[in-house]
Order: structure tokens, then sequence, then C-alpha cells
């Protein structure tokens, strides 16, 4: 999640439509929301789909309101169509309807399934899934390949503490903001890659050999 720019306005007075007399350069477009990361927040959301070993194929920016399930409800039919087999993603794409839907369409949808209701795929035949080897090792490589990318993009817009705000205002000016924050970070895993380093983009990277180029 991003912090808008600006101060915030509280969620009795965003219903209401109201901004508070002396509230000056307000974001009027983005929305309030929680995460386990960041804690509440008043701004937008990112949405990235990337490889296993972290290299971005897809953005979505949205207020902050809008769930991590709703969009990737939206991107289904593009996931299908790129025929891929897995999609790793955190526990709010848990859900059983949509793994069965997800499956169905020769998708394995793969969550830690940390949280659950009485119906949810946390027990039974799909935590024995999950539990597989090949499984786990895609659920660490979401850990240690795509969510430092998150954090490398946010830093790329200089909004990666988790203090600090977003440059511009409005959701097209943050949805344009950052798409093009994730292409240096695509530039730099593609030279990388190219040069023998393996490994998410930062300034300590350097070649594996020196025949490498």
């Amino acid at each position: 999640m991003f912090k808008a720019l600006g101060p915030v306005r509280h969620r009795k007075d965003r219903r209401a439509g109201r901004i508070p007399e002396g509230l000056r350069n307000l974001d009027q477009e983005a929305t309030w929301s929680k995460s386990d990361y960041h804690g509440r927040a008043y701004g937008y959301g990112g949405h990235w789909t990337t490889t296993p070993a972290g290299f971005p194929r897809a953005v979505e920016i949205e207020t902050a309101s809008v769930s991590e399930a709703e969009v990737i409800d939206r991107k289904a039919e593009a996931i299908w169509q790129a025929e891929v087999h897995t999609l790793t993603g955190d526990n709010g794409y848990c859900n059983p309807p949509r793994v069965r839907r997800w499956a169905k369409h020769g998708v394995a949808l793969i969550t830690p399934a940390l949280k659950a209701a009485s119906e949810s795929p946390k027990g039974g035949p799909y935590k024995a899934f999950i539990s597989r080897p090949e499984n786990r090792a895609l659920l660490q490589a979401r850990k240690t390949a795509t969510e430092p990318l998150f954090d490398l993009i946010a830093q790329l817009i200089g909004a990666g503490d988790r203090q600090n705000q977003l440059p511009v205002q409005g959701l097209a000016g943050v949805r344009t903001c950052p798409a093009l924050g994730t292409l240096p970070a695509q530039v730099a895993m593609m030279v990388n890659s190219i040069r023998g380093c393996l490994c998410t983009p930062s300034p300590t990277c350097r070649p594996s050999s020196p025949e490498t180029t």
C-alpha cells in the first residue's frame, strides 16, 4: 500500500462526502484500508503479477479499499489464457470457490491458507496440496523474490519508507507513478540476467564472473 500525498480524511467525513474546514491539499480519490504490514493507511494499493524469479509481468494500481481478491478475479481470464500452471498469492486469495474455479481452468492457486472459515481450503486435500515440497518452494519464492521487488519499486518512486507519501495525487497520476517505477526494475533485472547476476536488482549486484557479458 502507498500513502496518499497530503493530509488524510477520516472515514466518517469521506462517507459523508465532506471535507473538513482547513483541510488543504487533500487527495480526494484515496481510500482507507488496512494490511498486516502497513497497518491502516489512506492511499492506494499496488497489485503486481510476477514470475517466480520476481520479474514483473503486470501491474495494477487501485485505491486502497479495492481488495486484492477483486483485482485477481479481474485478471483471471488473462492469466488463464497465458497458459500458466500455478499462481502463488498471499492469504487474501484463499477462497474455496476461487481455488476450484481456477483449478477447472488448469491453474493451481497456491496460498498460505492461514485464515480460513469452516469451508476453507485450509484443511483436507488443499492443505496437503500446498504442503508439497514444490508448492512450498513457490510460496518461499514469493517471499524471497517477489516481495523484495515491491520494496524496490517503492524506493524507486520515493515511497520506500512507511512514513513516505506518494509524490502525486489522484488515481490517474498514482497509476502512472508505480508503473514507471516498475520499468527500471525490469531493465535492471534483464541487465543483471545478461551479465550473469541472478538476483533481485540491488546496488551491490555484480556479474557472476569476469567473462560474463
